[in-house]
């Protein structure tokens, strides 16, 4: 499983690499997740737009999510915490 995973403030966010229309990973180029100003996570297979919270507010997917994945920082390191 690819994992898209970035900062918010002081913690880390994690979200499963696949558009929740189709299943597909978002980008064709590799870590190429974002529009140019940083403002949403781009589905590059179908043109929606997420949000940072990942709330799809454009294209086929809209009113659906991202899967949220947990994620924690340890000692510097990203852990995907696989149980809660």
């Amino acid at each position: 499983m690819k994992v898209i995973a970035y900062r918010a403030g002081g913690q880390v966010v994690g979200y499963a690499d696949a558009c929740p229309h189709m299943g597909v990973p978002l980008p064709w180029e590799p870590d190429d997740y974002l529009t140019d100003d940083g403002r949403f996570f781009r589905c590059a297979s179908h043109g929606a737009l997420f949000d940072l919270d990942g709330n799809c507010v454009f294209g086929p997917c809209k009113g659906e999510r991202l899967t949220a994945l947990p994620l924690e920082v340890r000692d510097g390191d990203v852990w995907l915490l696989l149980h809660r």
